[in-house]
């Protein structure tokens, strides 16, 4: 910014004086990012823009590159198409210079309908060849007669940007393609067995009247095109019910012993037996050198009590958020009622340990401990 002073320069001299503040470069090139202004395309009611980010290298110039979902753009008369929007990194940061946008119609699909494509992302180099790859959710793409069925794309990063590779739907899983499934509502990469190249995992909770199931596939080489399983809550000796909507959250980390990463699924919406409904669960499947261990996968409800309608693991997270050699997942529980306040919400972070999470030593993080107010 240069500030406004009274002055007697004389008037060229003034101007090469600015001219040369012009040209300084900027500690950053932006601050908010828009639609139509920082970023390509135009402001729309209904578009949802940034509802959901990424960072990775996509073009390998060092610098990371922001990627946005809008997943209710209108793709022509495509209503609710949906896209995604790279802006690029540069020393200074992020930069509106080259933004692109990708549609179906980029990637190897074609424009759909509601698909909602962007739904979600997740970043990593998928082949191990310098250049980050995204993967993008289309939750409510149908496919053939199949409304809401689902499907993920995946582009792949180069010096020129992202590029069309593969496209993914519960078919490829040998799964049944089903109206409703919602494949794609989320995703994770990891390490599931510890070799060089990340895995995928993702979510489909509206799976069998949403019972909902979470869908994994083991990198290769040429991308994640590796062994491919499927797991749900009867994994961890639950029965399974309608409206769980397990896989309605995912994540990923090392939680327990051995080198591999283990696969947290959120299912927010379960109930209990003795009838407290949406009380919400999590499971943990273990990784191993073959992959997703799914017979040795762990059930865990909100630690002390669970609550009716307070959705235990509505979202998730895995960091090193504890002492210890582990992980710990942080688990969201967005309408617990924190006495007397109803729907206040809580997140409760469980360390890890070496055969499972350790439910004992978990900590409940409050809004006012943050400074909020309940």
């Amino acid at each position: 910014m240069v500030r406004r002073f009274r002055t007697h320069l004389a008037p060229l001299w003034t101007a090469a004086f600015l001219a040369t503040l012009a040209a300084q470069p900027a500690d950053a090139h932006l601050s908010i990012l828009r639609q139509g202004s920082e970023v390509g395309g135009a402001q729309e009611a209904g578009d949802q823009f940034g509802r959901a980010v990424a960072a990775g290298d996509i073009n390998g110039d060092g610098f990371e590159d922001l990627i946005m979902g809008a997943p209710q753009e209108d793709i022509g008369s495509v209503a609710n198409a949906g896209a995604i929007f790279v802006n690029r990194g540069s020393k200074y940061g992020v930069t509106h210079e080259g933004t692109t946008w990708y549609s179906a119609a980029h990637m190897t699909g074609t424009p759909s309908a509601g698909a909602n494509l962007g739904w979600c992302l997740a970043v990593a180099d998928l082949n191990r060849d310098g250049f980050d790859d995204v993967v993008v959710g289309a939750p409510f793409e149908t496919i053939g007669s199949a409304a809401n069925a689902g499907s993920i794309y995946i582009m792949r990063g180069s010096p020129s940007g992202l590029q069309p590779w593969l496209s993914l739907d519960q078919a490829d899983f040998g799964a049944n393609v089903e109206t409703g499934d919602k494949f794609g509502f989320s995703i994770a990469i990891g390490n599931f067995n510890d070799d060089l190249y990340p895995d995928l995992v993702i979510g489909s909770p509206g799976e069998g009247n949403s019972v909902g199931a979470a869908l994994y596939v083991l990198g290769t080489s040429v991308g994640p095109l590796g062994e491919r399983g499927v797991l749900d809550l009867g994994d961890s000796g639950q029965v399974m019910q309608a409206g769980d909507q397990f896989g309605y959250s995912i994540a990923v980390g090392n939680l327990m012993a051995g080198p591999e990463d283990e696969i947290v699924c959120g299912a927010p919406f379960r109930s209990e037996p003795s009838g407290n409904v949406n009380c919400g669960a999590i499971m943990v499947t273990p990784g191993s050198p073959s992959g997703p261990k799914a017979s040795s996968s762990r059930y865990y409800t909100a630690p002390g009590s669970a609550q009716r309608s307070a959705n235990f693991g509505f979202s998730l997270a895995v960091g090193r958020l504890m002492q210890g050699p582990y992980a710990a997942v942080a688990v969201g529980e967005p309408l617990r009622d924190i006495h007397p306040v109803p729907d206040a919400g809580r997140v409760v972070v469980i360390p890890g340990g070496v055969s499972g999470l350790s439910t004992s030593s978990a900590v409940e993080v409050l809004e006012s401990a943050a400074g909020g107010a309940l």
